[in-house]
């Protein structure tokens, strides 16, 4: 008898042990579904996807069931124990009685629950990788699955190769809306994806018979270019050749000839009313525009080796370069004045 209640005990460690692997599984399991629910909750859950962690959380719930019924049938099985003895049953009689009854009340549903919880932690596992990748793992997966080197993404986007490697690595914090949709035409991954990590990573295809009709490329990328302060005499600016800048910005406008951007300093073209082009805007310059008055021109005197930008205007057969804003005086623009480019291109970089 003594040796029929060690085994009972050993077996009821066993089950004790059992319980607690599969605790702390089920702890593992709940923390990827909480982690997956709480990003849901953050970016929005569509219908789909509301479906399938509803079947996850209904699996999970199976699990705990399964969990449930191994605990009670052990349970039942030491009450059995005990109700016997305390009867005079003796029950179990002997050691391999003691043994069929565990495994007869407990195998099945702890195995069934071990098996359940392996299976589900994987789901749930493939579900984090696909659902909570970090912006720079998408990002990463779509340049790694376009076959391009970051050179290639970098001149398709018009930024430097350095910050590719920002936005892979994550030293990046945040992706201009131009340069998320460029690396999304340049990889053919949607943005959304790339962006929050929502809806599918591609485009569904479109039909066969539907065939896609090629579209120009509106996008041009020019460098952009240290620049002096508007109206102050300072560095002059010339035209540089391709490769000569780390930092390129995208524009739609096809230049006639060699063109860069520049970001304005200055107030001396802030104007009141009117056209106005204020401190920190960014104006892209054409070297081979039209140069006609009215037109607002990057000019420099080769004397002094000095430019500025300013609006060319016309009076009695002399040109000068006006300043937008009223407070600066007009300036001659004679024959020692050579006009470098003109603005035809402005953004905003907030």
């Amino acid at each position: 008898m003594q040796a029929v209640r060690r085994t009972l005990n050993a077996l009821r460690a066993v089950a004790l042990l059992e319980f607690l692997v599969a605790a702390a599984r089920a702890r593992i399991v709940a923390t990827h579904i909480f982690q997956g629910v709480a990003h849901r909750l953050l970016v929005g859950m569509p219908a789909v996807r509301t479906v399938h962690m509803a079947m996850l959380v209904v699996v999970m719930i199976v699990i705990m069931v399964v969990v449930a019924i191994g605990a009670m049938n052990m349970g039942l099985l030491v009450h059995r124990f005990y109700s016997a003895n305390k009867s005079g049953a003796h029950y179990p009689a002997n050691r391999d009685e003691a043994v069929s009854a565990y495994f007869d009340s407990h195998m099945i549903a702890n195995l069934s629950m071990l098996i359940f919880s392996s299976v589900f932690q994987r789901l749930c596992i493939l579900m984090r990788r696909a659902n909570l990748m970090t912006r720079q793992e998408r990002i990463a997966r779509a340049i790694a699955a376009s076959g391009m080197k970051k050179g290639e993404i970098a001149a398709q986007c018009g930024v430097a190769n350095s910050a590719v490697t920002q936005w892979i690595s994550g030293e990046s914090k945040s992706l201009r809306p131009e340069n998320l949709y460029a690396l999304a035409r340049a990889t053919g991954f949607r943005a959304e994806w790339l962006a929050i990590g929502e809806g599918p990573e591609k485009e569904a295809p479109f039909d066969a018979n539907v065939a896609l009709i090629d579209q120009p490329n509106m996008s041009f990328r020019y460098p952009v270019i240290s620049w002096v302060s508007a109206g102050s005499w300072e560095e002059a600016v010339e035209p540089y050749p391709d490769g000569f800048s780390d930092r390129y910005e995208i524009s739609d406008y096809d230049s006639k000839g060699p063109a860069f951007w520049l970001e304005v300093k200055g107030d001396s073209m802030t104007a009141p009313t009117g056209v106005s082009v204020p401190e920190g805007m960014m104006i892209l310059v054409d070297t081979e525009a039209d140069v006609q008055p009215g037109k607002l021109v990057i000019a420099k005197l080769p004397a002094s080796n000095e430019a500025t930008f300013k609006k060319l205007v016309e009076d009695g057969g002399t040109r000068y370069l006006k300043p937008l804003n009223p407070a600066y005086k007009m300036i001659e623009c004679g024959a020692d004045c050579r006009i470098i480019g003109v603005a035809v291109r402005m953004t905003a970089r907030l």
